[in-house]
């Protein structure tokens, strides 16, 4: 069966390892350009519905029977 009670077992260990980090939040170091921000946006938003804008395209392609 399962060794659930070695899992068991090690469950505080495991839990005792975990490094915590802290987090500063603050304005960021750097501004970015608004047209900067607009060019990558685009980019990214290509990437995405490229895949189901050539599919939609080509669906007639899809649909043939041979």
């Amino acid at each position: 069966m399962f060794p659930v009670r070695s899992i068991v077992k090690a469950a505080p260990a495991v839990s005792r390892m975990v490094v915590s980090t802290r987090t500063v939040s603050a304005p960021p170091r750097n501004r970015i350009p608004f047209a900067e921000k607009i060019g990558l946006g685009s980019i990214m938003i290509g990437a995405i519905i490229s895949g189901p804008i050539w599919v939609l395209v080509h669906i007639q392609d899809y649909q043939k029977r041979d």
